[in-house]
């Protein structure tokens, strides 16, 4: 009896550390991807920007070679907030993404250009760009005084 205890004590461990034995493919898995992309925006035409997408699928649907063409969600978040905070945010164990992707959609979310994670424009860090009523509340800890636009576009 012992002989056969030592050849399947083995097994037996390695079986009860695989959970993906028993796994059914229904987790919900999160990528993050950087897509690199020639710019339009006018702040940085013809520039390269890193456009952030988080991908929401089913574990199981991961080793697919391309999404189901009539099972793909995208969202694209509205002015001021990033696609993250409006369509992933876990609210009691539930957000717009998750439950789409264990309804069986290939999810996708993406930032804009200047959002989220996504490449922001040198102009949107400038604070010379913003209105002479927000450049106030900035003096004298960020600029030493109201200053004229680097860029003169919104």
């Amino acid at each position: 009896m012992h002989k056969y205890f030592s050849l399947l004590s083995p097994l037996v461990l390695l079986m009860a550390g695989c959970a993906s034995i028993s796994d059914d493919g229904s987790r919900v898995v999160t990528v993050d991807h950087y897509v690199r992309v020639k710019s339009t925006a006018p702040a940085m035409a013809g520039q390269y920007a890193q456009i952030y997408v988080r991908e929401v699928t089913l574990e199981g649907t991961m080793s697919r070679s391309s999404p189901a063409a009539d099972r793909v969600v995208l969202f694209v978040h509205g002015a001021g907030t990033p696609a993250e905070v409006s369509f992933d945010v876990p609210y009691k164990d539930y957000s717009w993404t998750a439950y789409l992707a264990k309804a069986g959609f290939d999810v996708f979310s993406m930032d804009m250009t200047g959002y989220g994670r996504s490449t922001r424009p040198l102009a949107m860090n400038d604070p010379c760009n913003f209105s002479k009523e927000q450049q106030a509340q900035f003096v004298p800890k960020l600029i030493p005084a109201p200053c004229a636009q680097s860029y003169p576009y919104q």
